[in-house]
């Protein structure tokens, strides 16, 4: 019984491992059709996945309204491959539905609706939906260290001059001062020298000279009072 167990589930492996070596590895699909057949129904199916550089294609098989494709920037995660709104005329009675065809190059996950009635809402998913972002956030901080390292620049550049003007400014009330206490005022130079050279009409030198002639005329009168009395 063991025997005959192993030999069928060898057999069945076999079997599965040989299906998929013929099929070959497992392809994402490279084109997806959606379509509507009206308002009510909105569109069928809501959500498609393909490769990067595959093709959507919308058709409107709703015989009374147009409803022209459009993507929705602001619930995409990448850049709309198409603007505006493509448009998809309602179906004739007689003939083929209206198509609508657009390619999507990148990465992402892309909304899109109706542009007239805009509750008919869908989303396609290219690759895996999510859109590399290594290359923006490595550049970020570079760029913020750049900034930073300006600005540091700017700072030491700016504060030298005015830590220079401070010290000069300190220096310059010492200067002042020094000459102030070494530098004789013009006004008391001009009185020294004019009181050893040139004698006041009011000062001492005025004061002595008047008691010399005095001396000189009583000298004077007394030797003639002598002469007078030698004579007599």
């Amino acid at each position: 019984m063991n025997s005959s167990r192993g030999i069928r589930f060898g057999a069945f492996a076999a079997s599965v491992l040989a299906f998929s070596l013929a099929a070959g590895p497992a392809r994402a699909a490279s084109s997806a059709l959606i379509y509507t057949n009206g308002i009510s129904s909105g569109w069928t199916p809501t959500s498609v996945s393909i490769d990067p550089g595959g093709t959507v294609t919308w058709e409107n098989r709703d015989t009374e309204y147009e409803h022209p494709v459009e993507c929705v920037q602001q619930d995409s995660n990448a850049t709309c491959p198409w603007s505006g709104a493509k448009d998809l005329p309602k179906k004739p009675q007689i003939g083929s539905a209206p198509r609508v065809s657009v390619g999507f190059p990148n990465v992402g996950t892309f909304a899109f609706r109706c542009a007239i009635h805009t509750n008919m809402t869908g989303t396609v998913v290219v690759g895996s939906g999510h859109p590399p972002t290594t290359s923006k956030s490595s550049s970020a901080p570079r760029q913020s260290q750049t900034a930073r390292a300006t600005v540091r620049a700017t700072t030491s550049q700016s504060v030298a001059p005015s830590a220079s003007a401070r010290t000069s400014a300190k220096a310059t009330p010492k200067t002042s001062v020094r000459s102030r206490a070494t530098v004789p005022s013009p006004s008391l130079s001009g009185r020294a020298l004019g009181s050893s050279t040139t004698p006041d009409k009011n000062g001492p030198s005025a004061g002595a000279t008047i008691p010399a002639a005095l001396l000189i005329a009583l000298v004077a009168s007394a030797h003639v009072v002598r002469a007078r009395r030698r004579s007599v």
